[in-house]
């Protein structure tokens, strides 16, 4: 292990005693459990099929939704490049969805669309703004020499885009990954609770609060912080293994 990573694991622990000593100073454990409860929770969970289903749901709407969204702002943002009156009449569009809340969008797709679709298409709406304005950033951001040698020596579109233009995007499509695919998973799960979408996370969270099992609610969100990273960490590797 690197130093850094012991310095992480050291976070980590702190963290957890931390966490320990408030719960042993405010003594209500039915409102602040302890790390020992939490942790006692999780492991009863990990017996349950009911958890893993709750975990497969909320993570495939989560990660359609992504995936419609950065695919499709990925695509519209090489599209819109190359024809820049294009992206002149999208931008009071952007504009707009960049400009809505959150909350709002959930609350309004709740209401058009069926429960179980719904959060995929407020995910896609969440994401696919900033997505398409950090792709479109990148874009304009190659360098104009380069651009110029491709107008000396001009290539088929789909070669300048698979050889030239994605690769100088991958910066943008990893940033983009990062901050996005925990986004995802936020208003996802918040778009399960308020929508009472079934066999869920959110599902889940909301039954703990409704009984107060704390306990419960804060091994929900620990297992959820930990699909992230694990979801993180993956692409990560993945990036580093094309590198190479």
């Amino acid at each position: 292990m690197r130093k850094s990573d012991y310095r992480k694991l050291g976070g980590i622990v702190i963290l957890l005693v931390l966490w320990w000593l408030l719960a042993y100073a405010l003594n209500r454990h039915f409102l602040f459990p302890s790390p020992f409860a939490v942790g006692k929770v999780m492991l009863c969970q990990l017996q349950n099929t009911a958890f893993y289903q709750a975990i497969i749901m909320t993570l495939s709407r989560c990660v359609i939704g992504f995936v419609i969204s950065y695919g499709t702002a990925l695509v519209l943002a090489l599209v819109t490049g190359h024809m820049k009156w294009l992206r002149d009449y999208l931008a009071p569009l952007i504009t707009l969805l960049k400009s809505v809340p959150n909350i709002s969008f959930i609350l309004l797709i709740l209401i058009w669309f069926n429960r179980e679709i719904s959060v995929m298409i407020i995910v896609f709406f969440v994401l696919f703004p900033s997505f398409y304005s950090s792709f479109t950033n990148g874009f304009d951001a190659i360098d104009q020499s380069l651009r110029e040698v491709m107008i000396l020596y001009p290539q088929s579109l789909w070669r300048q885009i698979v050889k030239v233009e994605l690769p100088l995007l991958k910066p943008y499509l990893a940033a983009s990954y990062e901050s996005g695919i925990g986004l995802a998973f936020k208003v996802g799960v918040m778009a399960e609770i308020l929508g009472q979408v079934p066999d869920g996370i959110g599902k889940k969270l909301q039954w703990s609060y409704l009984n107060i099992e704390m306990a419960e609610v804060f091994a929900w969100t620990i297992w959820l912080i930990i699909l992230l990273v694990l979801l993180e960490h993956g692409l990560r590797l993945l990036w580093k293994k094309r590198k190479e």
